[in-house]
């Protein structure tokens, strides 16, 4: 988005740089042109004095009061284009000072982007290690088993149940008696509407036990499956 928004100050920048370019060429045209018109201007006057009659002389006047007349618009016109040029150069300035602005944000945004891939790589790195490791553990057939449905699952072999009862993946109600035999996590139970592995966690496990207790827990989990 950035990247975009920049390109677009970018257009605009060029854009104007063109107008601008366009213009100062318009100028140094018109330029000559009240160059000739004065140089006109100058004969003319020249030849008023050496005029014989009446209908020379009017008619050198009126070629004068013409040439005139253009040279002002011509003047005008040039004016006009000095203004647009000193406008357009400040839209220059304004619009380059927002494409550093864009850029420096590009450079920022950019450098976190790749600081966050860093650390997601990292992580990602960290998880296929204790993927693997939890591979070894497991009976090759289960393995298999977890693999074929992640396999069609879109990678997803496993679904949490929830306190409620129901499957994490597809929302489907399990009945009562496999939800009892799921909360024990003690054998392999598949969802009978997505085939997914079955598994429970308590959504708010007790702050503290006593060692007792710990020790009980620990030892009726100890032959739970993975």
């Amino acid at each position: 988005e950035l990247e975009t928004q920049l390109r677009l100050v970018q257009e605009r920048f060029e854009a104007s740089r063109n107008i601008i370019e366009t213009a100062r060429k318009e100028r140094t045209r018109l330029e000559h042109e009240l160059k000739a018109a004065e140089d006109k201007i100058g004969k003319y006057k020249v030849a008023l004095m050496q005029v014989k009659n009446n209908d020379e002389y009017r008619a050198a006047l009126n070629e004068i009061d013409y040439t005139q007349r253009t040279y002002m618009e011509i003047e005008t016109r040039v004016l006009e284009l000095m203004e647009a040029a000193e406008t357009g150069q400040q839209e220059l300035g304004t619009l380059e000072e927002e494409m550093k602005s864009e850029d420096e944000k590009i450079k920022a945004d950019r450098q976190l982007i790749e600081q966050e891939c860093n650390q997601l790589v990292a992580k990602r790195g960290g998880l296929e290690d204790a993927a693997a490791s939890t591979e070894e553990k497991l009976p090759a057939l289960l393995l298999m088993s977890y693999q074929r449905i992640a396999a069609v699952r879109r990678g997803q072999g496993m679904a949490r149940v929830a306190d409620s009862g129901v499957c994490g993946a597809c929302n489907m109600r399990l009945r009562p008696s496999v939800f009892q035999q799921v909360k024990r996590n003690e054998e392999v139970i598949a969802c009978d509407s997505c085939r997914r592995i079955l598994y429970f966690v308590d959504a708010e496990p007790p702050a503290a036990a006593s060692p007792a207790v710990h020790g009980a827990a620990t030892g009726s989990t100890s032959g739970r499956g993975e």
